[in-house]
């Protein structure tokens, strides 16, 4: 097992990425703010991750957690283990893996590009989950560390307990067990350094491991109730129909990538698109001019160098493509960064090959890091300025609820309307519309996700209840009890309406 350890070389590194990382999702914690789950699991202290199929995942909470419920608001230290976890595991394989690239100093940047992955922003925002989500993103980098000296039958099997766990901690991190494998063939193209076997036997592993998880974990732990029981549904046979769900899935994944990249800042998307093209295209030029083989060989290494963005691209998220029913998140592309990690890897290649690309290959990567560095930094501001904004509006509802409530006549209230955002938080969703999603606001009817922002600020048996027909009623043909710029206070029976101003 010395292969898991680092050397001082690489201690060097792990400290550099470490930091790095740190100061990456730093304003997510100064910003603290509860995010989805995150509201109800600090309340009641419940888990609930074996009823979405990953029961390692609340394994690994508990453990965390002091081994038993109901587990504890300890943020901002699960975020912080996953980052010492990730930062590890990314460090262990650039020692196994990048020994083909001397030059240090742009392994950092490139090790970067898995954790600033700009669709995995509200991944590091959970208080209870990040731990979780980056612990199963670390999985396929140790496994990829694995000398290639050890023999295909531990190889499978190390592989196959990582798709289990993998799949069972969180699934769509998988996605990156493909990226690294088809990364493995570039090099292999690009330096001729055959892995092919391990890789097979590492993804055959792997696959198995997937494949045992979908038919005997997952039924067993996923709860057949409800909306998880839909969401874990994957394609089972090869029809018309299936065909044309898997096709739906690629133009709906497509698209979503598109639109949510396009509204970040246009400079940085200008930079992220040279670097790529430019990348792609020397790479194809330098192969061409210095690949001994001939004939069919070299044409099939040009052709695989050549289709390898889209193909690492489309890795990222390929197993998202046979649910049956697939609702689009940004969380779902953690393993989007190995898309711009495989672009990074091919600029070291140009850097070895190129010795004036040396000077300018790590400002291309230090700029890339840099926009994203801008947008997470705006991010944690956004999340921090409707925080407060929430937290205002939270207790203002609350004491009126409570005043109304004075000699507990009531025993139910209910939410109305659509709740202003802080005004930062407007003016940065014109610059960035991807916040609009993955900057949440939480004034609905809904006791997890929602209405339980209130009960975190109240002391009295006052139940969140759904609106009816009866309750918009009231709202059109009556006067409220009490009375602001934002909302008014009605009154229904034993129910308390709070309608909001839209």
């Amino acid at each position: 097992m010395k292969w898991c350890k680092l050397d001082k070389k690489h201690m060097v590194l792990y400290m550099e990425l470490t930091i790095m990382s740190l100061l990456y999702v730093f304003p997510v914690i100064l910003a603290d703010r509860y995010y989805d789950d995150d509201l109800a699991r600090s309340l009641y202290g419940l888990t609930g991750w074996k009823g979405d199929g990953r029961p390692l995942g609340e394994w690994l909470i508990l453990l965390l957690y002091g081994g038993q419920r109901p587990i504890t608001d300890i943020a901002p230290l699960p975020l912080i283990a996953a980052i010492l976890i990730l930062s590890y595991a990314l460090t262990l394989y650039a020692e196994k893996n990048f020994d083909l690239f001397p030059h240090n100093y742009l392994k950092v940047p490139v090790l970067l590009f898995i954790i600033t992955n700009p669709l995995a922003m509200s991944n590091l925002s959970y208080r209870f989950d990040s731990i979780i989500m980056l612990s199963a993103l670390s999985v396929p980098f140790v496994i990829y560390a694995i000398p290639d000296q050890i023999s295909g039958i531990v190889l499978a099997l190390c592989s196959f307990l990582a798709g289990v766990v993998i799949m069972s901690v969180y699934q769509p991190a998988i996605g990156m067990c493909i990226v690294l494998f088809i990364i493995n063939i570039l090099i292999f193209i690009m330096y001729g350094r055959n892995r092919i076997r391990q890789d097979f036997f590492r993804m055959g592993g792997i696959g198995a491991g997937a494949i045992m998880y979908a038919l005997v974990i997952a039924p067993h732990y996923v709860d057949k109730e409800g909306w998880r029981y839909e969401a874990s549904q994957m394609i089972s046979n090869l029809s018309a129909e299936s065909i044309q769900t898997v096709i739906a899935n690629v133009k709906n994944v497509c698209t979503y990538i598109k639109n949510y990249m396009s509204g970040t800042p246009k400079l940085y998307l200008g930079i992220l698109a040279i670097t790529i093209a430019i990348a792609w295209g020397m790479v194809l030029t330098t192969y061409f001019r210095k690949n001994k083989t001939h004939g069919w060989l070299k044409a099939a290494g040009g052709i695989c160098l050549a289709v390898s963005p889209v193909i690492v691209f489309a890795a990222s998220w390929l197993p998202l493509v046979v649910l049956r029913s697939l609702a689009m998140r940004s969380r779902l592309f953690l393993s989007f960064g190995g898309f711009l990690f495989s672009i990074g890897i091919l600029w070291m290649y140009l850097a070895n090959e190129k010795k004036v690309l040396q000077r300018i290959v790590p400002v291309l990567l230090i700029l890339c890091c840099f926009f994203q560095y801008t947008l997470m930094y705006a991010y944690g501001n956004a999340l921090k300025s409707q925080k407060e904004y929430e937290k205002y509006m939270v207790y203002s509802i609350v004491h009126d609820l409570e005043t109304l409530n004075g000699k507990e006549d009531f025993m139910t209230f209910s939410l109305e309307g659509d709740v202003p955002r802080a005004r930062q938080l407007q003016m940065m969703c014109v610059k960035y519309p991807f916040f609009n999603e993955i900057v949440p606001v939480y004034f609905t009817n809904d006791t997890w996700i929602g209405g339980v922002w209130l009960y975190h600020y109240m002391q009295d048996e006052l139940k969140i209840d759904q609106i009816t027909e009866e309750d918009l009623s009231v709202i059109s043909s009556e006067d409220p009890v009490l009375n602001n710029s934002l909302y008014s206070c009605y009154l229904n029976g034993k129910k308390i309406i709070v309608s909001f101003h839209s």
